[in-house]
C-alpha cells in the first residue's frame, strides 16, 4: 500500500476511476441482480476495481484532508471527466464510492478463494 499522499491529480484520478465503475456497476444491477450478465460486468472491472482497492486507504485519508480549495479542484476534474455537473455532492459521494470498489474487490476475491477450495477439495 502506498504510503505517500496522491496529490489531488492523481486523487481525481482514482475518483474517476472509481465513478466509472460504479456507474457500470450501477448500470448493471439496475434491473436487479442476474448472475451472468452482473458477474461478467464484475470480471470487466476487476483490474479496475484492484487498482482502486489498493490506493483507497491512502486517497480515504487524503479526501479528509483536502481543504476547501483542493475538494473544489477535485470535484471539478472528476466531474469534467465524467462529463456531470458539480452539484457539491462529488466528495461527499467519493468517500463511499472508493468504499464499494475496495468492498467488492475484496468480496470478488473471496469468491475465488472459495472457488478454488470447493476444487481443491472435489476436484
Amino acid at each position: 500500500m502506498n504510503s505517500q499522499k496522491l496529490g489531488t491529480v492523481a486523487l481525481a484520478a482514482l475518483l474517476v476511476s472509481a465513478f466509472k465503475v460504479g456507474q457500470s456497476m450501477g448500470k448493471a444491477l439496475s434491473d436487479g441482480f442476474q448472475v451472468l450478465p452482473d458477474g461478467l460486468t464484475l470480471i470487466q472491472n476487476s483490474d479496475e476495481l484492484k487498482s482502486i482497492a489498493k490506493e483507497a486507504r491512502p486517497a480515504l485519508a487524503e479526501l479528509k484532508d483536502l481543504d476547501a480549495d483542493e475538494a473544489t479542484a477535485v470535484a471539478d476534474q472528476v466531474c469534467a471527466e465524467l462529463g456531470i455537473e458539480n452539484d457539491g455532492t462529488v466528495i461527499g459521494k467519493a468517500g463511499k464510492v472508493l468504499k464499494l470498489a475496495a468492498r467488492t474487490y475484496r468480496l470478488e476475491e473471496e469468491a475465488l478463494d472459495l472457488v478454488h477450495d470447493w476444487k481443491e477439495v472435489f476436484a
